[in-house]
């Protein structure tokens, strides 16, 4: 528990892991909502307290820092299912919030494709200029507060490029009512990686460095407001 405020405290920690074409190896801390019971016609903030206990990142190969082969970060996110504006199929959001990152990098970005007429949308990054939590261990916990109606007008606010059909089409989210955007799960985590295994990475499967996080975790709390 933390000293302070009496709330109980987690500890992440991850030590290497793969980079593959899905990803880094990832560690979470997460809890499913009551379902539908929170969506985006209410005012939502999701916040907590946090402070990195390891941060860690060595390259021992040129090109390891450019590619991504080697990096460490820390996130908070959400899971919502909406309706596909074109077909009316319940589709998911995955909304992956930036804490901390080794490359110090903010800049969101949107991956989007259908399957079987459901979307599957990814988010990941943070709109601020400056991320919540320095790469580097703190002393303390600092206060972290996510306003994600700006991230959902981020996302449905704007015409997104989806893979559809193997087909780059423009999708209008604007049809989207915010009501129907329903989260289903919230979770922070970390990801890290010291081994490229995509198909063409150079020194595949081989380490191309060293990487170590730590994170702790106290009161994530998700505020609604009608």
């Amino acid at each position: 528990k933390d000293k302070e405020s009496g709330h109980l405290v987690w500890r992440l920690y991850e030590h290497g892991g793969w980079l593959t074409n899905g990803g880094g190896s990832n560690l979470f801390l997460s809890t499913n909502l009551p379902r539908g019971g929170v969506n985006f016609s209410q005012h939502l903030t999701f916040s907590f307290d946090a402070r990195l206990t390891d941060a860690m990142v060595q390259f021992s190969t040129p090109t390891a820092e450019r590619t991504g082969a080697v990096l460490g970060m820390a996130f908070s996110g959400m899971v919502a299912t909406f309706p596909n504006p074109l077909t009316g199929i319940p589709s998911t959001l995955f909304l992956q919030l930036s804490l901390a990152n080794s490359l110090e990098r903010t800049t969101p970005q949107i991956a989007c494709r259908e399957i079987n007429g459901s979307l599957r949308i990814l988010f990941g990054g943070y709109l601020g200029a400056k991320l919540p939590l320095s790469f580097t261990p703190g002393s303390s916990l600092e206060h972290v507060s996510y306003n994600l109606n700006q991230y959902e007008n981020a996302i449905f606010g704007e015409p997104l490029h989806c893979s559809i059909n193997g087909k780059n089409t423009v999708v209008s989210m604007n049809g989207v009512n915010p009501a129907k955007i329903i989260i289903t799960s919230l979770y922070i985590g970390l990801e890290t990686e010291n081994i490229d295994k995509r198909p063409g990475a150079a020194a595949f499967g081989r380490p191309q460095g060293d990487v170590a996080m730590g994170l702790e975790v106290s009161n994530p709390t998700l505020t609604a407001i009608p």
